[in-house]
């Protein structure tokens, strides 16, 4: 029985080690392999997608980056960024570390977390690219991501959202939510989550409305909130709550 349980431990602890770098996107994790849809809704300007990454396994990492590039936008433009080093070419130069149990996010690192630029320099289509994260020294730690940027809406070119705001913010008693859609997709949402991407609110969208929401419940610190639809997320931004 002891020898049973010695084992079981020791596979425990091998699949606790093996998880590596965990990803993800507004809050959500993304599995190894996993693909993330969002729009593109700026058509002549940068449109950034904040990825947040977690060291699962057990060691420091240095970590690198690989893109590969499965579909362009004939004109676009896209980089990538991480630690506050940015990459027109498609691998990162330099390890980004990150000490065990620790991670490397939007909301504790601001800009220096990895994230994705794309411009389309007014061009429309799908952009589809691979973006492989791993180890500098040990290349079995690493983890997948497909993104599929998308900022054609139909026949006639229009933005998903052309306001989204919050203010008071930082906010104490409510906040106000604001936002105006030119084109309404189906089931459109304003969610809350908290800094561990826990969802804590959620209301419908209308085409253009705003939403005022009452903070009683709301403990002192980060959130992000996002405007949804369709299963996407089209926009995050920070809120603090005092």
């Amino acid at each position: 029985m002891k020898k049973i349980f010695t084992l079981f431990l020791l596979f425990a602890t091998m699949t606790a080690f093996s998880q590596g770098i965990e990803v993800r996107y507004a809050g959500e994790v993304v599995p190894n392999g996993g693909t993330i849809e969002v729009f593109a809704p700026n058509n002549h300007t940068d449109n950034t997608y904040y990825i947040d990454l977690y060291n699962l396994s057990g060691q420091n990492l240095g970590i690198m980056v690989q893109r590969t590039r499965i579909a362009d936008v004939t004109g676009s433009v896209s980089t990538f960024c991480i630690g506050g080093s940015c990459c027109i070419e498609d691998a990162s130069i330099f390890p980004e570390e990150i000490a065990a149990g620790d991670s490397l996010t939007y909301a504790s690192d601001g800009d220096g977390a990895f994230h994705i630029q794309y411009n389309p320099n007014g061009n429309q289509g799908l952009t589809h690219h691979k973006f492989e994260f791993y180890d500098e020294t040990d290349n079995s730690i690493k983890t997948e991501l497909y993104i599929k940027i998308n900022n054609t809406v139909g026949i006639k070119e229009q933005e998903p959202q052309t306001l989204f705001t919050a203010y008071p913010n930082p906010a104490s008693d409510r906040v106000t939510i604001e936002y105006k859609m030119e084109l309404m997709p189906s089931h459109a949402q304003i969610v809350i989550r908290n800094i561990a991407g826990v969802q804590v609110f959620s209301v419908p969208a209308d085409a253009s409305g705003k939403t005022i929401i009452s903070l009683d419940q709301f403990s002192s610190g980060i959130y992000f909130y996002a405007l949804e639809a369709d299963g996407r997320t089209l926009m995050t931004k920070k809120l603090i709550v005092k």
